[in-house]
């Protein structure tokens, strides 16, 4: 059977050999698409200068606008003049860094998550590994905050971060821990946990209905209602409940809220396929996106 015009023209995905190899061992089948590393692996501390800086002559403005407040004009010119000169400073400390990275990223670039038909390949440098997408139990995503305070001045600025790690959870093997940040790394856990849903919500909502409890991490599940650590909240109890990266946020009937902190948690996407199924079967509520 002669070949499609898109088949014709559709090039193949090129994998490296050691990639190829485990591929054909594990059955695979097709590459599909290549998430590679972030060009900026390495790099994040030194990226958190410029916003630091920034948070600096801000606080340097305030301070200043307070204490000179009577000559304003010729403040925002020297405030803009010092900028010029943090960021002539910053590009002068930075190009030794914007080469490093570029040289990184381009032999990194074999390195990274390759998805096939049947499952994925994790390669960086010569390890390799490969699974089917049944192997795969659960992703936990785990989100913490970072706060710092930076003086400027006589005041102090507060700056956050938010931080992600990712594992993977393996039937008969070892959890595996992401331990390079990819250019689409949200892209790839999000189609992840979708996979996890599509072949689990089926079993999920069958134990759920048969009486049993379905746990997420600390979060567990049942008829009678939801629990997290000693806590539990009857669902005759619930409005409406939210989960926001891996904080569940509950809203009572008695117009009451509880935060529940469940980080790290696994399969976002069937915990909340799971919740809307309850809502809408026993409740009567529908929570699009919620």
């Amino acid at each position: 059977m002669l070949a499609s015009p898109q088949e014709q023209t559709r090039q193949p995905l090129p994998v490296p050999p050691d990639v190829e190899q485990a591929a054909r061992s594990a059955d695979l089948g097709l590459p599909q698409k290549h998430y590679r590393p972030s060009i900026l692996v390495g790099l994040e501390d030194f990226l958190i200068m410029p916003e630091i800086a920034l948070y600096l002559s801000l606080g340097y403005l305030i301070v200043a606008i307070i204490l000179r407040h009577n000559n304003i004009l010729e403040l925002l010119y020297e405030y803009f003049i010092i900028l010029l000169l943090m960021a002539g400073f910053l590009l002068i400390l930075g190009f030794p860094f914007f080469l490093l990275a570029l040289f990184l990223y381009l032999f990194r670039g074999s390195w990274g998550v390759y998805v096939y038909e049947r499952g994925f390949i994790y390669k960086r440098g010569r390890r390799v590994k490969a699974w089917l997408w049944d192997q795969i139990m659960a992703v936990w995503q785990e989100v913490s905050k970072e706060t710092r305070m930076i003086s400027a001045g006589d005041s102090l600025i507060e700056y956050s971060k938010t931080n992600r790690f990712y594992i993977l959870q393996i039937k008969d093997s070892k959890n595996f821990i992401f331990d390079i940040k990819l250019a689409k790394m949200q892209e790839l856990i999000d189609f992840l946990d979708e996979r996890i849903k599509n072949r689990l919500l089926p079993q999920v909502i069958a134990a759920f209905e048969a009486g049993e409890t379905v746990t997420f991490g600390a979060l567990r599940l049942n008829r009678e209602g939801v629990s997290w650590k000693d806590k539990t909240i009857l669902w005759v109890e619930i409005r409406a409940m939210t989960l926001t990266d891996t904080t569940l946020i509950i809203e009572k009937t008695d117009k009451k809220k509880a935060y529940w902190d469940l980080s790290p948690m696994p399969n976002i996407s069937l915990f909340r396929s799971l919740k809307d199924h309850i809502f809408q079967r026993y409740l009567g509520i529908t929570e699009p996106g919620s």
